[in-house]
């Protein structure tokens, strides 16, 4: 992968809109779409409007919830089961919820972001039907500054404020416009430019990917991108990449709230989406790799493997 853009894959062969009207396990799809895009909206609203990000739990080292997060996945969670009637798994209020027919909430994914003020952060909606995605919304949100009107942001690959990005599984990828019901087809995978994004380098010493992997992964991935960036919002950059805005994206982590609705994003796109180890993902994995393209993927994929052997090499001195 170059400075230049990565070639994207054949767009699945889809024009008009993209309707949902299928049923799986018994969950009516177009039910279940509609009831995650007015949820993500309604999440938007309420973290935009806000009057306090305290902080009402510390759950790590720069992991903590806002009382904006709880209230905002209170309120999704009652309209989600208006779509379908299923048990939530929510990063805050019940984050072990494990049915294989679920609706999955991340009420405010990038929270560090929101509480910072920095307008990088996103709602975040996936539902599984018998342990497979079936339907995924991201709604990006600005913390604390108003959105611009219409469609100024461009393109139907661009991923504004308040822009909806949607999709059920086999029915490709689609926007709903800000202030809109319309909906537009997105007609590709494919980075304008070939900027990748890598998740933070974060504090852990312990697990698959501590810090010092983090970091040689990061500088390892850099020669091979035109630009690396580190955003610290997960669903905004599998989102990014199904919407054609970046050219991949290697997440040192797959928590199902974080990276499972950007999962079937990029799969109903065109895109790849491997764990950073290269093998398929899976619902258990302990990261993700997502990419344009084949090519871009293993490219990502050859670099996060010399980062690792870097920093096993340091670390054996």
């Amino acid at each position: 992968m170059t400075s230049s853009s990565a070639a994207p894959l054949p767009a699945h062969d889809r024009t008009g809109e993209v309707d949902g009207g299928s049923a799986a396990g018994g969950v009516d799809l177009a039910a279940a779409r509609a009831a995650a895009v007015e949820a993500a909206r309604l999440g938007v609203r309420m973290a935009r409007t806000a009057r306090s990000r305290e902080v009402v739990e510390t759950k790590g080292p720069n992991d903590f919830a806002t009382e904006v997060d709880r209230a905002v996945e209170a309120a999704v969670t009652e309209v989600l089961r208006r779509g379908a009637d299923v048990p939530v798994q929510g990063e805050e209020l019940s984050p072990t919820e494990d049915a294989p027919t679920r609706w999955i909430v991340d009420p405010v994914d990038g929270t560090f972001n929101y509480a910072a003020g920095i307008p990088v952060c996103a709602v975040n909606v996936a539902l599984l039907v018998d342990g497979e995605l079936a339907v995924a919304v991201t709604a990006g949100l600005s913390a604390g500054v108003e959105s611009g009107g219409g469609d100024a942001a461009g393109g139907d690959g661009d991923l504004p404020t308040d822009d909806v990005l949607v999709a059920v599984v086999g029915q490709g990828l689609a926007r709903v416009l800000p202030r809109s019901e319309e909906v537009r087809t997105v007609s590709r995978v494919g980075a304008r430019a070939s900027a990748v994004t890598v998740g933070d380098v974060g504090w852990t010493t312990t697990g698959p990917w501590p810090a010092a992997v983090r970091a040689a992964t990061i500088a390892a991935v850099a020669p091979a991108a035109g630009r690396v960036r580190i955003v610290g919002s997960s669903a905004l950059e599998l989102a990014w990449v199904a919407a054609g805005r970046t050219a991949g994206a290697v997440l040192f982590g797959n928590k199902p709230w974080d990276t499972f609705p950007g999962v079937l994003l990029v799969r109903e796109g065109g895109g790849v989406v491997l764990d950073a180890h290269g093998e398929p993902w899976r619902p258990g994995a302990d990261s993700v790799l997502a990419a344009a393209d084949e090519e871009t993927a293993a490219a990502l994929v050859d670099a996060v493997r010399t980062g690792v052997r870097t920093a096993e090499r340091r670390a054996l001195g």
